[in-house]
């Protein structure tokens, strides 16, 4: 397992950010050679790169968000993020529906970087790991997660 981690945390790094490839398949690539209990450590280093990667979009779209209502209408100060807010963020991370929704209200809503990171990695782990448990019930063979993965980056470009 620790052989994998230099190139996993990497994938997981750039799959959980606003890059088109989904954290889903590299997790089951890396997932599917490892025993349930190893498998959950990449889960558990993979959510933690999600919020991550949500303190990195909080500061990278909520500034274009500033500028994009500077440019077109009066300065507006952006609303501060309530506990809808953030209720949709668990319910979208913990779902399989694109995050690309909260990234969108991103750009009018200004949360708290820490309880949105918080939020949004506390919501994918439960997720990852019922994900992993799911893909190794299946008993695939290994190479199906690798294939999982090229047939997602080819979908892409």
């Amino acid at each position: 397992m620790a052989a994998d981690l230099p190139r996993f945390i990497p994938l997981a790094v750039v799959t959980n950010t606003a890059f088109p490839l989904p954290f889903d398949c590299v997790l089951l690539r890396f997932a599917a050679r490892h025993t349930f209990r190893e498998a959950s450590v990449f889960a558990a280093l993979g959510s933690g790169r999600a919020g991550r990667a949500g303190l990195v979009d909080v500061a990278v779209i909520g500034a274009a968000g500033r500028r994009w209502a500077g440019g077109k209408t009066r300065a507006v100060a952006m609303s501060r993020a309530g506990r809808s807010f953030y209720v949709a963020v668990v319910l979208v991370a913990l779902l399989p529906i694109p995050y690309t929704v909260i990234r969108i209200a991103l750009l009018s809503v200004r949360p708290r970087p820490m309880v949105y990171a918080l939020s949004l990695s506390l919501a994918r782990l439960p997720r990852y790991v019922l994900l992993i448990r799911v893909w190794q019930g299946l008993a695939l063979p290994d190479r199906a997660g690798g294939a999982l993965v090229l047939s997602s980056a080819a979908w892409v470009l």
